[in-house]
Protein backbone atom coordinates (compact mmCIF):
# COMPACT_ATOMS: atom_id res chain seq x y z
CA UNK A 1 0.00 0.00 0.00
CA UNK A 2 1.03 3.65 -0.34
CA UNK A 3 3.33 4.72 2.51
CA UNK A 4 2.93 7.77 4.73
CA UNK A 5 6.15 9.16 3.25
CA UNK A 6 4.85 8.81 -0.30
CA UNK A 7 1.58 10.52 0.55
CA UNK A 8 3.43 13.37 2.31
CA UNK A 9 5.52 13.80 -0.82
CA UNK A 10 2.38 14.09 -2.94
CA UNK A 11 0.94 16.71 -0.60
CA UNK A 12 4.17 18.75 -0.72
CA UNK A 13 4.14 18.72 -4.51
CA UNK A 14 0.54 19.84 -4.85
CA UNK A 15 0.36 22.38 -2.01
CA UNK A 16 1.16 25.40 -4.20
CA UNK A 17 -0.47 28.78 -4.82
CA UNK A 18 -3.41 27.40 -6.77
CA UNK A 19 -5.82 27.03 -3.85
CA UNK A 20 -8.82 26.43 -6.12
CA UNK A 21 -7.02 23.45 -7.65
CA UNK A 22 -5.57 22.05 -4.44
CA UNK A 23 -8.18 19.44 -3.60
CA UNK A 24 -8.51 18.26 -7.18
CA UNK A 25 -4.75 17.79 -7.45
CA UNK A 26 -4.53 15.84 -4.20
CA UNK A 27 -7.30 13.53 -5.34
CA UNK A 28 -5.71 13.14 -8.78
CA UNK A 29 -2.40 12.27 -7.21
CA UNK A 30 -3.88 9.78 -4.80
CA UNK A 31 -5.90 8.04 -7.48
CA UNK A 32 -2.96 8.00 -9.89
CA UNK A 33 -0.80 6.37 -7.23
CA UNK A 34 -3.42 3.72 -6.65
CA UNK A 35 -3.56 3.08 -10.39
CA UNK A 36 0.19 2.74 -10.63
CA UNK A 37 0.36 0.19 -7.82
CA UNK A 38 -2.58 -1.78 -9.34
CA UNK A 39 -4.54 -1.35 -6.11
CA UNK A 40 -7.44 0.63 -7.54
CA UNK A 41 -11.01 -0.52 -7.08
CA UNK A 42 -14.31 1.00 -8.05
CA UNK A 43 -14.97 4.07 -5.94
CA UNK A 44 -17.28 6.79 -7.12
CA UNK A 45 -16.56 10.18 -5.61
CA UNK A 46 -18.25 13.32 -6.99
CA UNK A 47 -15.05 15.32 -7.05
CA UNK A 48 -15.39 16.96 -10.45
CA UNK A 49 -18.64 18.85 -9.98
CA UNK A 50 -18.04 22.58 -10.61
CA UNK A 51 -20.50 23.58 -7.88
CA UNK A 52 -18.46 21.96 -5.11
CA UNK A 53 -17.13 24.38 -2.51
CA UNK A 54 -13.52 24.50 -1.41
CA UNK A 55 -14.24 22.91 2.02
CA UNK A 56 -16.13 20.09 0.32
CA UNK A 57 -13.25 19.51 -2.12
CA UNK A 58 -10.76 19.39 0.74
CA UNK A 59 -12.98 17.01 2.66
CA UNK A 60 -13.13 14.73 -0.37
CA UNK A 61 -9.37 14.90 -0.66
CA UNK A 62 -9.00 13.96 2.99
CA UNK A 63 -11.30 10.97 2.53
CA UNK A 64 -9.34 9.74 -0.48
CA UNK A 65 -6.10 10.18 1.42
CA UNK A 66 -7.38 8.27 4.42
CA UNK A 67 -8.56 5.44 2.21
CA UNK A 68 -5.22 5.27 0.47
CA UNK A 69 -3.27 5.19 3.73
CA UNK A 70 -5.63 2.89 5.60
CA UNK A 71 -6.02 0.33 2.84
CA UNK A 72 -9.82 0.47 2.90
CA UNK A 73 -10.12 0.38 -0.89
CA UNK A 74 -11.08 -3.00 -2.33
CA UNK A 75 -8.07 -4.50 -4.05
CA UNK A 76 -8.29 -5.78 -7.58
CA UNK A 77 -4.81 -7.22 -7.41
CA UNK A 78 -1.30 -6.83 -6.05
CA UNK A 79 -2.01 -7.33 -2.37
CA UNK A 80 -2.91 -9.83 0.30
CA UNK A 81 -5.52 -7.78 2.19
CA UNK A 82 -8.92 -9.59 2.20
CA UNK A 83 -11.46 -8.22 -0.27
CA UNK A 84 -14.38 -6.36 1.31
CA UNK A 85 -17.32 -4.54 -0.24
CA UNK A 86 -18.60 -1.15 0.79
CA UNK A 87 -22.11 -1.57 2.29
CA UNK A 88 -24.91 0.51 0.88
CA UNK A 89 -26.64 3.04 3.08
CA UNK A 90 -30.13 4.50 2.78
CA UNK A 91 -30.72 8.25 2.83
CA UNK A 92 -31.26 7.92 6.60
CA UNK A 93 -27.78 6.40 7.00
CA UNK A 94 -28.89 2.89 7.93
CA UNK A 95 -26.46 0.26 6.65
CA UNK A 96 -28.03 -3.06 5.63
CA UNK A 97 -29.07 -5.68 6.05
CA UNK A 98 -31.37 -4.25 8.70
CA UNK A 99 -35.01 -3.54 9.55
CA UNK A 100 -36.15 -0.17 10.86
CA UNK A 101 -39.60 0.75 12.12
CA UNK A 102 -41.51 3.39 10.18
CA UNK A 103 -44.96 5.00 10.39
CA UNK A 104 -48.02 2.95 11.35
CA UNK A 105 -51.24 2.67 9.39
CA UNK A 106 -54.42 4.20 10.76
CA UNK A 107 -56.10 0.78 10.59
CA UNK A 108 -54.81 -2.72 11.18
CA UNK A 109 -55.21 -4.80 8.05
CA UNK A 110 -55.07 -8.43 6.96
CA UNK A 111 -56.21 -9.89 3.61
CA UNK A 112 -55.81 -6.46 2.01
CA UNK A 113 -54.06 -5.20 -1.12
CA UNK A 114 -50.93 -3.09 -1.56
CA UNK A 115 -50.09 -1.24 -4.76
CA UNK A 116 -46.96 0.77 -5.56
CA UNK A 117 -48.09 3.96 -7.28
CA UNK A 118 -46.25 5.69 -10.11
CA UNK A 119 -44.68 8.22 -7.72
CA UNK A 120 -43.29 5.50 -5.44
CA UNK A 121 -45.95 5.85 -2.77
CA UNK A 122 -47.91 2.77 -1.65
CA UNK A 123 -51.69 2.38 -1.57
CA UNK A 124 -53.14 0.03 1.07
CA UNK A 125 -56.83 -0.71 0.53
CA UNK A 126 -59.51 -2.70 2.31
CA UNK A 127 -58.83 -5.90 4.17
CA UNK A 128 -60.19 -7.16 7.45
CA UNK A 129 -59.97 -6.03 11.07
CA UNK A 130 -61.48 -8.17 13.82
CA UNK A 131 -63.45 -10.18 11.27
CA UNK A 132 -65.06 -7.17 9.57
CA UNK A 133 -64.33 -6.05 6.02
CA UNK A 134 -62.89 -2.57 5.52
CA UNK A 135 -63.53 0.10 2.91
CA UNK A 136 -60.80 2.44 4.16
CA UNK A 137 -57.61 3.19 2.26
CA UNK A 138 -54.34 4.97 3.03
CA UNK A 139 -51.09 5.90 1.31
CA UNK A 140 -47.51 5.52 2.53
CA UNK A 141 -44.97 8.18 1.55
CA UNK A 142 -41.39 6.83 1.67
CA UNK A 143 -40.03 10.39 1.73
CA UNK A 144 -41.64 11.06 5.12
CA UNK A 145 -42.15 7.53 6.40
CA UNK A 146 -45.79 8.31 7.18
CA UNK A 147 -49.26 7.08 6.21
CA UNK A 148 -52.07 9.38 5.09
CA UNK A 149 -55.72 8.35 4.98
CA UNK A 150 -57.39 8.86 1.60
CA UNK A 151 -61.00 8.54 0.48
CA UNK A 152 -62.56 5.14 1.26
CA UNK A 153 -63.68 2.68 -1.38
CA UNK A 154 -67.39 2.54 -2.21
CA UNK A 155 -67.52 -1.11 -1.12
CA UNK A 156 -66.00 -2.94 1.87
CA UNK A 157 -63.56 -5.51 0.53
CA UNK A 158 -61.17 -8.26 1.60
CA UNK A 159 -59.57 -10.97 -0.55
CA UNK A 160 -59.95 -8.59 -3.51
CA UNK A 161 -57.41 -7.71 -6.19
CA UNK A 162 -55.74 -4.38 -6.99
CA UNK A 163 -53.95 -3.74 -10.27
CA UNK A 164 -52.10 -0.58 -11.27
CA UNK A 165 -53.06 0.47 -14.78
CA UNK A 166 -50.64 1.94 -17.29
CA UNK A 167 -52.02 5.42 -16.66
CA UNK A 168 -51.21 5.15 -12.94
CA UNK A 169 -54.73 4.54 -11.68
CA UNK A 170 -55.54 1.41 -9.64
CA UNK A 171 -58.31 -1.05 -10.51
CA UNK A 172 -59.85 -2.88 -7.53
CA UNK A 173 -62.15 -5.83 -8.21
CA UNK A 174 -64.33 -8.23 -6.21
CA UNK A 175 -63.74 -9.38 -2.67
CA UNK A 176 -65.86 -9.03 0.43
CA UNK A 177 -67.87 -11.64 2.32
CA UNK A 178 -69.02 -14.18 -0.26
CA UNK A 179 -67.49 -12.13 -3.05
CA UNK A 180 -68.89 -9.29 -5.13
CA UNK A 181 -69.11 -8.40 -8.82
CA UNK A 182 -68.29 -4.72 -8.26
CA UNK A 183 -65.15 -2.89 -9.23
CA UNK A 184 -63.76 0.60 -8.77
CA UNK A 185 -60.77 2.70 -9.75
CA UNK A 186 -58.55 4.84 -7.52
CA UNK A 187 -57.12 8.00 -9.06
CA UNK A 188 -53.94 9.11 -7.23
CA UNK A 189 -54.21 12.59 -8.75
CA UNK A 190 -57.50 13.31 -6.99
CA UNK A 191 -57.34 10.71 -4.21
CA UNK A 192 -60.84 9.53 -5.11
CA UNK A 193 -62.59 6.33 -6.20
CA UNK A 194 -65.01 5.82 -9.10
CA UNK A 195 -67.14 2.74 -9.80
CA UNK A 196 -66.56 0.61 -12.90
CA UNK A 197 -68.91 -1.54 -14.88
CA UNK A 198 -69.55 -4.72 -12.81
CA UNK A 199 -67.80 -7.95 -13.73
CA UNK A 200 -69.90 -10.87 -15.00
CA UNK A 201 -69.22 -13.14 -12.02
CA UNK A 202 -69.17 -12.62 -8.27
CA UNK A 203 -65.58 -13.19 -7.15
CA UNK A 204 -63.48 -13.27 -4.00
CA UNK A 205 -60.02 -14.83 -3.50
CA UNK A 206 -59.64 -14.53 -7.26
CA UNK A 207 -56.58 -13.54 -9.29
CA UNK A 208 -55.75 -10.54 -11.50
CA UNK A 209 -52.85 -9.48 -13.71
CA UNK A 210 -52.00 -6.54 -15.94
CA UNK A 211 -51.48 -7.74 -19.50
CA UNK A 212 -48.76 -6.37 -21.75
CA UNK A 213 -51.30 -4.29 -23.73
CA UNK A 214 -52.63 -2.58 -20.58
CA UNK A 215 -55.80 -4.60 -20.14
CA UNK A 216 -56.49 -6.54 -16.92
CA UNK A 217 -57.16 -10.27 -16.73
CA UNK A 218 -59.36 -11.54 -13.87
CA UNK A 219 -60.02 -15.24 -13.25
CA UNK A 220 -61.10 -17.76 -10.63
CA UNK A 221 -62.10 -17.11 -7.05
CA UNK A 222 -64.97 -18.17 -4.84
CA UNK A 223 -68.63 -17.27 -5.03
CA UNK A 224 -70.73 -17.24 -1.87
CA UNK A 225 -68.12 -19.48 -0.25
CA UNK A 226 -68.30 -21.92 -3.17
CA UNK A 227 -66.37 -22.29 -6.40
CA UNK A 228 -66.53 -19.44 -8.87
CA UNK A 229 -66.86 -20.18 -12.55
CA UNK A 230 -63.65 -21.12 -14.33
CA UNK A 231 -64.54 -18.45 -16.88
CA UNK A 232 -62.19 -15.47 -17.07
CA UNK A 233 -62.80 -11.90 -18.14
CA UNK A 234 -60.76 -8.90 -19.25
CA UNK A 235 -61.13 -5.23 -18.37
CA UNK A 236 -60.25 -2.63 -21.01
CA UNK A 237 -59.37 0.72 -19.37
CA UNK A 238 -59.90 2.53 -22.67
CA UNK A 239 -63.57 1.55 -22.87
CA UNK A 240 -64.25 0.72 -19.23
CA UNK A 241 -65.84 -2.56 -20.37
CA UNK A 242 -65.44 -6.19 -19.32
CA UNK A 243 -65.43 -9.00 -21.89
CA UNK A 244 -65.29 -12.80 -21.38
CA UNK A 245 -62.03 -14.45 -22.38
CA UNK A 246 -61.91 -18.23 -22.38
CA UNK A 247 -62.21 -20.71 -19.53
CA UNK A 248 -59.49 -22.07 -17.26
CA UNK A 249 -58.77 -25.80 -17.34
CA UNK A 250 -59.86 -25.99 -13.68
CA UNK A 251 -61.71 -23.89 -11.12
CA UNK A 252 -59.19 -22.15 -8.88
CA UNK A 253 -59.05 -19.72 -5.95
CA UNK A 254 -56.12 -18.15 -4.08
CA UNK A 255 -53.80 -19.18 -6.88
CA UNK A 256 -50.77 -17.18 -7.94
CA UNK A 257 -51.00 -15.26 -11.23
CA UNK A 258 -47.91 -13.94 -13.01
CA UNK A 259 -47.41 -12.08 -16.28
CA UNK A 260 -44.48 -13.72 -18.10
CA UNK A 261 -41.97 -11.95 -20.31
CA UNK A 262 -43.51 -13.60 -23.39
CA UNK A 263 -46.87 -11.95 -22.68
CA UNK A 264 -48.59 -15.08 -21.44
CA UNK A 265 -49.98 -15.42 -17.91
CA UNK A 266 -49.08 -18.24 -15.52
CA UNK A 267 -51.68 -19.39 -12.96
CA UNK A 268 -50.42 -21.95 -10.45
CA UNK A 269 -51.85 -24.00 -7.59
CA UNK A 270 -54.51 -22.62 -5.31
CA UNK A 271 -57.73 -24.22 -4.16
CA UNK A 272 -58.16 -26.60 -7.08
CA UNK A 273 -58.72 -30.27 -7.79
CA UNK A 274 -54.99 -30.57 -8.43
CA UNK A 275 -53.04 -28.17 -6.23
CA UNK A 276 -49.81 -29.05 -8.05
CA UNK A 277 -51.15 -28.07 -11.45
CA UNK A 278 -50.57 -24.86 -13.37
CA UNK A 279 -51.89 -23.36 -16.59
CA UNK A 280 -51.16 -20.62 -19.08
CA UNK A 281 -53.38 -17.93 -20.58
CA UNK A 282 -52.47 -16.75 -24.07
CA UNK A 283 -53.97 -13.28 -24.75
CA UNK A 284 -53.18 -13.64 -28.44
CA UNK A 285 -55.97 -16.19 -28.86
CA UNK A 286 -57.79 -16.01 -25.51
CA UNK A 287 -57.08 -19.65 -24.66
CA UNK A 288 -56.00 -21.55 -21.55
CA UNK A 289 -53.72 -24.60 -21.56
CA UNK A 290 -52.25 -26.80 -18.86
CA UNK A 291 -48.47 -26.55 -18.45
CA UNK A 292 -46.25 -29.41 -19.53
CA UNK A 293 -45.11 -30.04 -15.98
CA UNK A 294 -46.65 -30.05 -12.52
CA UNK A 295 -45.22 -28.50 -9.38
CA UNK A 296 -43.39 -30.82 -7.01
CA UNK A 297 -45.34 -29.42 -4.08
CA UNK A 298 -49.04 -28.67 -3.68
CA UNK A 299 -49.55 -24.94 -3.13
CA UNK A 300 -53.00 -24.09 -1.82
CA UNK A 301 -53.04 -20.73 -0.05
CA UNK A 302 -50.55 -18.10 1.06
CA UNK A 303 -48.15 -18.79 -1.80
CA UNK A 304 -46.05 -16.22 -3.65
CA UNK A 305 -44.82 -16.23 -7.23
CA UNK A 306 -41.96 -13.91 -8.23
CA UNK A 307 -40.87 -13.20 -11.78
CA UNK A 308 -37.06 -13.32 -11.88
CA UNK A 309 -34.85 -11.31 -14.27
CA UNK A 310 -34.21 -14.57 -16.15
CA UNK A 311 -37.90 -14.84 -17.01
CA UNK A 312 -38.41 -17.83 -14.71
CA UNK A 313 -40.95 -17.75 -11.87
CA UNK A 314 -40.04 -18.61 -8.27
CA UNK A 315 -42.85 -20.30 -6.28
CA UNK A 316 -42.71 -20.27 -2.48
CA UNK A 317 -45.19 -21.36 0.21
CA UNK A 318 -48.81 -22.29 -0.35
CA UNK A 319 -48.24 -24.91 2.31
CA UNK A 320 -45.88 -24.90 5.28
CA UNK A 321 -42.96 -26.28 3.32
CA UNK A 322 -39.29 -25.67 2.63
CA UNK A 323 -39.67 -26.73 -1.01
CA UNK A 324 -39.30 -23.93 -3.55
CA UNK A 325 -39.37 -24.33 -7.32
CA UNK A 326 -38.94 -22.57 -10.62
CA UNK A 327 -41.18 -22.44 -13.68
CA UNK A 328 -39.36 -22.16 -16.99
CA UNK A 329 -41.58 -20.62 -19.73
CA UNK A 330 -39.26 -21.98 -22.42
CA UNK A 331 -39.98 -25.61 -21.52
CA UNK A 332 -43.23 -25.20 -19.61
CA UNK A 333 -41.81 -27.29 -16.77
CA UNK A 334 -41.10 -26.91 -13.05
CA UNK A 335 -37.84 -27.77 -11.31
CA UNK A 336 -37.07 -27.61 -7.61
CA UNK A 337 -34.44 -25.17 -6.44
CA UNK A 338 -32.77 -24.66 -3.05
CA UNK A 339 -34.93 -25.23 0.04
CA UNK A 340 -35.93 -22.43 2.37
CA UNK A 341 -33.90 -22.05 5.53
CA UNK A 342 -37.20 -22.16 7.47
CA UNK A 343 -40.51 -23.62 6.25
CA UNK A 344 -43.18 -20.98 5.72
CA UNK A 345 -46.41 -20.01 4.02
CA UNK A 346 -48.32 -16.74 4.05
CA UNK A 347 -45.04 -14.87 3.61
CA UNK A 348 -44.25 -11.80 1.52
CA UNK A 349 -41.88 -11.99 -1.45
CA UNK A 350 -40.14 -9.02 -3.08
CA UNK A 351 -37.71 -8.89 -5.98
CA UNK A 352 -34.73 -6.73 -5.01
CA UNK A 353 -32.93 -4.47 -7.52
CA UNK A 354 -29.94 -6.87 -7.58
CA UNK A 355 -32.13 -9.80 -8.68
CA UNK A 356 -32.34 -11.55 -5.32
CA UNK A 357 -35.72 -12.28 -3.71
CA UNK A 358 -36.54 -11.27 -0.14
CA UNK A 359 -39.05 -13.53 1.65
CA UNK A 360 -40.28 -12.19 4.98
CA UNK A 361 -42.43 -13.59 7.78
CA UNK A 362 -45.25 -16.03 7.21
CA UNK A 363 -46.62 -18.93 9.21
CA UNK A 364 -44.30 -21.63 10.46
CA UNK A 365 -44.62 -25.31 11.24
CA UNK A 366 -46.46 -24.72 14.51
CA UNK A 367 -49.52 -23.48 12.62
CA UNK A 368 -51.74 -20.43 13.09
CA UNK A 369 -49.96 -19.24 16.24
CA UNK A 370 -46.48 -19.42 14.70
CA UNK A 371 -45.91 -16.02 13.08
CA UNK A 372 -42.34 -15.92 11.82
CA UNK A 373 -39.87 -13.08 12.16
CA UNK A 374 -37.59 -14.95 9.74
CA UNK A 375 -36.39 -13.24 6.58
CA UNK A 376 -34.70 -15.19 3.82
CA UNK A 377 -32.89 -14.27 0.62
CA UNK A 378 -32.92 -16.30 -2.59
CA UNK A 379 -29.97 -15.91 -4.94
CA UNK A 380 -30.91 -16.98 -8.50
CA UNK A 381 -27.23 -17.19 -9.44
CA UNK A 382 -26.62 -20.03 -6.98
CA UNK A 383 -30.16 -21.33 -6.44
CA UNK A 384 -29.68 -21.09 -2.68
CA UNK A 385 -31.37 -19.40 0.29
CA UNK A 386 -29.75 -17.59 3.20
CA UNK A 387 -31.20 -15.95 6.28
CA UNK A 388 -31.07 -12.21 6.81
CA UNK A 389 -31.86 -9.78 9.62
CA UNK A 390 -35.16 -10.74 11.30
CA UNK A 391 -38.33 -8.68 11.35
CA UNK A 392 -39.08 -6.78 14.54
CA UNK A 393 -42.24 -8.86 14.95
CA UNK A 394 -43.82 -11.92 13.37
CA UNK A 395 -46.27 -11.33 10.51
CA UNK A 396 -48.63 -13.65 8.64
CA UNK A 397 -50.42 -12.48 5.45
CA UNK A 398 -48.66 -9.10 5.45
CA UNK A 399 -47.91 -7.11 2.31
CA UNK A 400 -44.62 -5.83 0.91
CA UNK A 401 -43.56 -3.18 -1.59
CA UNK A 402 -40.24 -2.18 -3.17
CA UNK A 403 -39.38 1.46 -2.51
CA UNK A 404 -37.70 3.74 -5.10
CA UNK A 405 -34.46 3.73 -3.07
CA UNK A 406 -34.24 -0.10 -3.03
CA UNK A 407 -35.58 -0.65 0.45
CA UNK A 408 -38.56 -2.95 1.08
CA UNK A 409 -41.65 -1.93 3.02
CA UNK A 410 -43.43 -4.74 4.92
CA UNK A 411 -46.65 -3.85 6.69
CA UNK A 412 -49.91 -5.11 8.15
CA UNK A 413 -50.77 -8.78 8.52
CA UNK A 414 -51.39 -10.57 11.79
CA UNK A 415 -49.52 -12.46 14.47
CA UNK A 416 -52.05 -15.28 14.06
CA UNK A 417 -53.07 -17.18 10.94
CA UNK A 418 -56.74 -16.65 11.81
CA UNK A 419 -58.55 -14.71 14.50
CA UNK A 420 -55.64 -12.51 15.46
CA UNK A 421 -55.62 -8.73 15.72
CA UNK A 422 -54.44 -7.18 12.44
CA UNK A 423 -51.27 -5.13 12.69
CA UNK A 424 -50.95 -1.42 11.97
CA UNK A 425 -47.15 -1.40 12.11
CA UNK A 426 -44.73 -1.09 9.21
CA UNK A 427 -41.01 -1.66 8.84
CA UNK A 428 -38.40 -1.06 6.18
CA UNK A 429 -35.68 -3.50 5.09
CA UNK A 430 -32.38 -2.15 3.91
CA UNK A 431 -30.60 -4.77 1.76
CA UNK A 432 -26.99 -5.54 2.45
CA UNK A 433 -24.21 -5.77 -0.13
Amino acid sequence: MTSQREFDRLLDIYFDDGRDELADRVIDAALDTIDHTRQRRVLRVPWRFPTMTMPFRLAAAAVIGALVLGGALLLTGGGSRPSTSVPTATPSGIVGPAWTSTGSMAAGRVNFTATVLADGKVLAAGGQANGADLSSAEVFDPATGSWTTVAPMHVKRSYHTATRLLDGRVLVVGGGAGGTNSGEIYDPASGTWSATEPIAHVRGQHMAALLADGRVLVAGGVQNEGEAPAAAEIFDPASGKWTPTGTMTATRASSSMTLLTNGKVLVAGGFATDTQSAELFDPANNTWSITAGRMANGRVDGQTATLLPSGKVLAVGGDVTMVTELFDPASGTWTTTGPLAAAATGQTATLLPDGRVLVAGGMGAAGDSDALTTTQLYDPATGTWSTSAPLHGGRISAQSALMPDGRVLVFGGSTLGSGGTPLTSSELYTPGP
